[in-house]
């Protein structure tokens, strides 16, 4: 059984515990790439290029090769990465 035909056979509560388990993860990734990358000069440019490339492709690219909506993993992600960047403020003023 390949992984198309795994995910076609996942009911939608499963289907949605993925959904948000794979979000989470690449709102992290996604978050590590455009907050830590972001903070060496030869990264700066391409961790912002990199980090859009990933937020907008991968959920796209992911619909496309499985045949069911990632709606619920987009907002997980958004979720996560939103929580980077509070992590990301908040810290930094928390250390001084």
């Amino acid at each position: 059984m390949d992984w198309n035909e795994r995910i076609q056979a996942m009911d939608e509560a499963a289907w949605k515990k993925v959904n948000i388990a794979g979000g989470i993860v690449l709102g992290l990734v996604v978050g590590a790439v455009l907050f830590f990358l972001s903070d060496y000069a030869e990264f700066g440019p391409y961790a912002f290029m990199g980090a859009v490339v990933l937020a907008l492709f991968v959920p796209r690219f992911v619909q496309s090769r499985v045949d069911r909506s990632v709606h619920v993993g987009q907002i997980a992600m958004l979720f996560t990465l939103a929580a980077c960047m509070g992590v990301y403020i908040v810290y930094p003023l928390l250390m001084k």
